[in-house]
């Protein structure tokens, strides 16, 4: 994991879960701040999953038309990498700000929280 992931992990414990398969998600409420504290530490946003949580069954349901990737090559320095990944970040969290609706690209009956996996260079 991530050091900024296990900062907001200690920080937000309950915005914060740990998928069946490993995977670190967070509630998409506390994202925004996530991509703030990354790009201001130099950390690019590599990519974002969108899922729906269900804490009752356990089941996580992930959102095929919630992939975001943002690892493109550019041609500038690191700095302009981070700020890059960081603003493609944001815009796609005031896309994503809606959970996804169950059935389109996703399993029928998935309901629960909206979190989101955060992929980080660092």
């Amino acid at each position: 994991m991530s050091r900024l992931l296990e900062l907001i992990a200690a920080e937000r414990p309950d915005a914060v879960r740990v998928s069946p398969g490993g995977e670190i998600l967070i509630e998409v409420d506390i994202a925004a701040d996530l991509v703030d504290r990354a790009e201001s530490l130099g950390i690019a946003i590599l990519g974002m999953e969108g899922f729906l949580v269900d804490d009752d069954s356990n089941r996580v349901y992930p959102s095929l038309a919630r992939l975001s990737n943002y690892s493109r090559p550019i041609d500038s320095d690191r700095h302009q990498f981070v700020r890059r990944t960081c603003a493609d970040a944001r815009a796609t969290l005031q896309e994503w700000s809606e959970p996804p609706v169950a059935g389109y690209h996703m399993h029928r009956e998935a309901r629960g929280r909206h979190m989101l996996a955060i992929v980080l260079d660092d």
